[in-house]
């Protein structure tokens, strides 16, 4: 949850420049020891597709963008949320995203779900394995379905892939905010299609 690193040479000290103990600091970093066999991960793109730049990137984009962020990976963090719930996080955190989108540009009125879906779609449909436009449709179509009582109730299948497309978009928006290139997202697309 938390690393932090302590410098010998580099203690905790008062104004005076007297030594009071040792100086822990906060970790910053792409990467850690894992904590499994490292041959099973696989990864869309290395720090070297990125490098410091995209890392300062990505920082800011979390700073920026952390509603809609902390929505869209909350069930990474939480397991065992249902399925309608998945569907409901990933359509506030896209909601949110590109409602920020639009914020930072200089819009900001009060706009409807599909609108908001659609600004991410702009930065993105080049690299979508679907029609950006039509999956912003249905996506709010079955957000709108899980969110309301009174509306269909989407079987199984149709949330599960949807979910999939939810993520998918987020992905490719992510990693084409923080500098990932076009051919490292286009050659790793496989992996954004997994659940």
């Amino acid at each position: 949850q938390r690393v932090e690193v302590m410098h010998k040479r580099d203690p905790d000290r008062v104004l005076s420049g007297k030594v009071i103990g040792d100086r822990w600091s906060p970790v910053k970093t792409y990467s850690l020891p894992a904590t499994q066999d490292e041959s099973r991960l696989e990864f869309l793109f290395s720090f070297q597709d990125i490098e410091a730049g995209g890392v300062r990137r990505w920082i800011r984009l979390e700073n920026e963008f952390s509603r809609g962020i902390h929505a869209m990976s909350f069930s990474i963090r939480h397991r065992g949320t249902s399925l309608d719930g998945l569907i409901s996080d990933s359509g506030i955190g896209l909601e949110e995203i590109g409602h920020r989108i639009d914020t930072l540009r200089g819009g900001g009125a009060r706009r409807g779900h599909h609108a908001h879906l659609l600004d991410i779609v702009r930065e993105v449909d080049d690299l979508l394995p679907f029609d950006g436009t039509d999956w912003a449709t249905e996506s709010t179509e079955i957000y709108n379905d899980v969110k309301h009582a009174d509306r269909r109730d989407p079987v199984a299948r149709e949330l599960h892939e949807m979910l999939i497309k939810n993520r998918l978009v987020f992905r490719v928006w992510m990693a084409r905010r923080i500098g990932v290139s076009d051919e490292v997202i286009n050659k790793g697309m496989w992996q954004l299609k997994r659940g």
